[in-house]
Order: structure tokens, then sequence, then C-alpha cells
């Protein structure tokens, strides 16, 4: 066996002497080019590259005495900056900074690298397509040592980050430093087009999205125009369930166990039921027992809420301002949004089949039967408006500080503060009830509505009274 080693001398601007290690089986050299074959080995300013055959060109005013490498067959590149890649050829050019990897037909090129995150836990990714282009960046200036600066992969690429997260793609960007060499660590993966997107995986999760971005040290991932199923951000239940959604952007914050959807957003699932936002809506995670449950709900600005109770009657809340799901405190609250002088711009909109209510704020309390949850009432506050929901039946009405629905009796009980009225209006009965309270109940065997004014009643409104019930309901006045 021919065993060929040469030393190359390098005279850099300190006149100091650097030296490449070039092995192979064998060689041949025209004082111009070098081309080996057999077990390669170079010892190269970029990294420690093998394959079974390289060409290596020669030209003058350059920082290494081959500025030009031809990689083929078995290519291992082991990387200065601890990156590891594997191709079946590989070209580059020190002059132009950039190499290109490629494959066959088989198999893609693989890029495996390991880098810290900010807790300084060292996190591992890969990289694959058919081909890696890679743009090079000298460390220092008149330095002859590189780093990898970006990292483009094209056609089948697909990567893997924490061993947990699996994207595929039709491209991927890694870029590895900033504008002033220091680590950056954001991977880019792109869809061909609305209907190509990327894939990601994670645990039970599927999402498409048309990009991806990757950030590798603060360990979030931001998906545009994202599509998909999560099951790892609810609580464990008897039977599998899942969160669908569609988003404009998706930030995963990793570490925090968070998701803040934001743009026009719809998430869908049996116990919460439908939510949409046009703002924004984060979800919350908390380990419990080793696992990451479903713990908090955010939604922030024009936000539409629709559920069923457990009688599967519908019900939908639309509010203007924010809506909070604790689903430890089996509690949700909805407020209105405000001005600089505390005034209420819109209130929210409460809902059911047979009732439309207004008001300043909400709670709803959810009860847990066999680990799914269900609302079981809702108190709604500060300026209450009740009005029938049935075009063809009479119009009931009421005004209160206070309703309190029952939504497994659909029981009502409207209350004031201390020393006002509720003032409540039965179209069909000619009923006026002025009282601290009116309660509205279903009798078990008639099915009909009663309705009941505890404390201080009186059946007809005071002048006072009824100018304040025509200004929340202008379209009465007609009829007084």
């Amino acid at each position: 066996m021919v065993y060929l080693t040469a030393l190359f001398l390098l005279t850099t601007s300190l006149n100091t002497q650097d030296y490449g290690l070039v092995s192979s089986e064998n060689a041949s050299y025209d004082g111009q080019d070098l081309i080996l074959s057999g077990h390669v080995v170079i010892d190269h300013i970029l990294g420690k590259m093998q394959a079974r055959k390289a060409l290596l060109k020669r030209q003058e005013k350059t920082n290494f005495p081959f500025n030009q490498i031809e990689l083929d067959q078995e290519v291992l590149i082991l990387l200065k900056e601890h990156g590891r890649i594997t191709a079946d050829r590989a070209e580059f050019d020190l002059q132009k900074y950039q190499g290109v990897l490629s494959s066959n037909q088989e198999k893609n090129v693989t890029y495996q690298d390991m880098i810290y995150d900010k807790r300084e836990k060292l996190i591992p990714f890969t990289i694959e397509g058919r081909s890696l282009e890679l743009k090079l960046l000298s460390k220092e200036e008149k330095s002859r040592e590189y780093l990898v600066d970006s990292i483009c992969a094209k056609q089948n690429v697909a990567i893997s980050y924490a061993n947990v997260f699996f994207l595929t793609a039709v491209k991927a960007t890694y870029n590895q430093l900033d504008l002033i060499n220091q680590w950056k660590g954001c991977i880019s993966a792109y869809g061909q087009d609305s209907n190509n997107n990327c894939c990601l995986t994670h645990e039970q999760d599927i999402v498409h999205a048309r990009q991806i971005d990757i950030n590798l040290i603060d360990s979030y991932l931001q998906l545009f125009y994202a599509k998909g199923v999560l099951q790892s951000f609810l609580l464990p239940k008897s039977e599998k369930s899942a969160l669908c959604f569609s988003t404009d952007s998706l930030n995963w914050n990793d570490l925090e166990k968070k998701l803040l959807f934001k743009g026009p957003t719809q998430i869908e699932e049996q116990d919460l039921g439908i939510i949409r936002t046009q703002d924004e809506l984060t979800i919350k995670n908390c380990i419990i027992n080793n696992k990451v449950v479903f713990q908090t709900l955010d939604a922030k600005g024009h936000t539409l809420m629709t559920y069923k109770d457990l009688q599967g009657h519908n019900h939908r809340i639309e509010s203007h301002g924010r809506l909070y799901i604790d689903q430890n405190k089996l509690q949700a609250w909805i407020e209105s949004p405000q001005d600089q002088d505390g005034n209420i711009q819109n209130q929210l909109h409460y809902e059911t089949e047979s009732l439309n209510v207004f008001s300043d704020s909400a709670q709803l309390d959810y009860i847990n039967i066999n680990q799914h949850v269900k609302p079981s009432s809702i108190v709604l506050k500060e300026h209450v408006r009740l009005l029938s929901k049935d075009p063809n039946k009479p119009a009931q009405l009421a005004i209160a500080d206070k309703m309190s629905y029952s939504l497994d009796t659909h029981s009502i009980i409207l209350s004031a503060h201390p020393g006002k009225k509720v003032l409540f209006w039965d179209a069909l009965q000619e009923l006026k009830i002025s009282a601290p309270e009116v309660h509205i109940t279903t009798d078990c065997l008639t099915q009909e509505k009663v309705i009941k004014g505890i404390g201080r009643v009186q059946f007809a409104f005071s002048k006072e009274e009824q100018t304040q019930f025509n200004q929340y309901f202008p379209q009465l006045a007609s009829h007084e």
C-alpha cells in the first residue's frame, strides 16, 4: 500500500508557520492539482475531512495552498466548531467562501451539531437534505480559520431538534452567526406553497405551516400560517382528546411550556368548545405528576367562545376585552375593555338558545366529570341587560347589577346593589317588577317559567325607573 503525507508551509502576515496535513493511499501531484484516492484524510482549516477520493486545486495568493477542494464518496467532515457533515460529494471554494454538499438518490446529506441553550444545556439538532450549501466566514480578519456562517438545505429536508421536534420541508436555512460573529442559532424551514407546507411533529402533535423558525438558543419555535392538532397541551383524560387550531402566527416556547397565537386564530376542543380571536391567545402548561398539562388560556381583544352545557345546549360569549380560563380553578373570567377614564367601551355579550345578556364582566364556573370539564354556571356583573331571544314570543327584558344563571336548572337570579332595584318587564303578562331581586325558575310539572320578586317588591316602575328602563331598551319607549 502506498501512503502519502504532505506538509504545506504557510506564511502569514505575522510570519508564523502553519501546516495542513493531507494523507491518502494513492496520490499524484503536478505542481498545481493534488489527486488523492483511497482513505483520504485532510486536516483542513475548516475541519477534518475524509473521503474515498479528493481533488485539491492550488492557486496563488490564498490562505491555504488549495482553495478549491472536491471530495467524492463516503464524505465525512468534522468541523472545527464541532459540527459533523456526511455526504456523497462535497465541493469547497474558499475564495468565494462557500461549499456545496450533495447526495445520491437514496440518502440525504446530513449536518449534525449541538448548541447550548440559555439554560446552558447542550441541545442536539440535525439538518438533512438532498443538498447543503454552506457559506463560510473568517473567524478573524486575515486569519486562515473558517467558520460555517450559514447552511441552506434543499429537497426532502428533514430537521430534528432536541430529539422531540421533527420537521419536514422543501427548504431550510440555518444561520449560525450574526454580524459580529456571535452565536445566533436559528433555523428557518419553508414549504413550497400553501398546498405543500412544512410539517412539524412533537409527541402526538402534528402541525402544518407555511414557514417554521426555530430559535435554538432560546428554545422556541415560530410557525406562520399554521394549522394542526395538539394533544400535549391538554389534561390527561380517560379517552384521547385533541385541540385543533388554525392561526396566522404561533410562537411555541418549549422552555416555558407556552403557546402564543397571534392574528386571526381558532382553536377547538371538546371541553373548551370553539374559541376565535382576532388579536392574541396564550395557552400555558404546568407540570403535574411529571406530565405537561394545560393550565391557563388567555385571549385578548375581540374573542368569540361557543360551547355546549351538560344537556348539549349551545352557549356563546363575545368579548372585546379579555377572556381568561384557569383549568386548575375550574373558572373563566371575561372582562370588557375600558378607556382611560375607566368607562366600558364594548360590553361582553352572552347568548343562549333563549337569552341575550350584556354586562361589563362575567365569571364562568366549570365542573370536572370523569376528567371532562364542562361549564356549570355563569355570573354576569355590572350594567346587566337581559333580553329574551325568541322573536315569535313576547319579550322579557330586565336590567340589574348582577345575574346568576345555572346551566343545569336554567334558573336565573337577578340582583341589584344595596339601595337599588332590579327592573323586570314581561310583555306577555304585561308584568312589571321592581325589586332587590328577581328569580326566574322553571316549574318541574308544567315546565312553565315562574317569575318571583324578592324583598320589597313593586309591580310598577316609578317615573325615574321608567326613564332608566327606556334608556336601556329604547325600543320600548313607543309602548309607554
